[in-house]
């Protein structure tokens, strides 16, 4: 029985060492760029559907243009000019824009979302109760033994 556990963990290893490999082989053929990289060459993905994070630096509501640095490094400048501009845009605010690249760093935004200061604290917040929940599913099968100042696993006959 020991052999044929032994056999499984060393195939499961290998399968592992060759899948790891494969990512490493075929991750250099993909072109995974930032968005940097769709600024720096437009001419390729003019009219093109971008999705970018940024943070306004100006919002000029009378031609409707936003002007925003993109948080992908190293920080580009970009116009992001908008049929409508809502007045519920400020300066710093980050943002999440899709949109269709039109030439040289500008985007003609089809959805611009805000992202609030809660966003973040919101996800831990909520994480909270499921605390005590598992607490209770590890100390139910571990207990912390004060002599080799370790956990170990409760006997079942206990």
């Amino acid at each position: 029985m020991k052999k044929k556990k032994f056999m499984l963990i060393v195939l499961l290893l290998i399968l592992l060492v060759l899948l790891l490999f494969y990512n490493h082989i075929e991750f250099g053929k993909n072109d995974y760029s930032n968005s940097n990289y769709l600024f720096e060459n437009y001419q390729r993905f003019n009219n093109t559907e971008i999705t970018f994070k940024a943070t306004i630096k100006d919002v000029y509501s009378a031609n409707h243009t936003i002007l925003a640095t993109v948080l992908d490094y190293p920080h580009t400048v970009v116009t992001i000019k908008n049929v409508t501009i809502d007045h519920h845009f400020q300066k710093d605010d980050s943002i999440f824009v899709v949109g269709i690249l039109k030439g040289e760093k500008t985007v003609f935004a089809e959805k611009i979302l805000v992202r609030g200061p809660w966003d973040d604290s919101i996800i831990f917040i909520s994480s909270i109760p499921a605390i005590p929940f598992v607490l209770y599913l590890f100390f139910r099968t571990w207990r912390f033994s004060s002599k080799t100042l370790t956990f170990e696993r409760r006997r079942k006959d206990a």
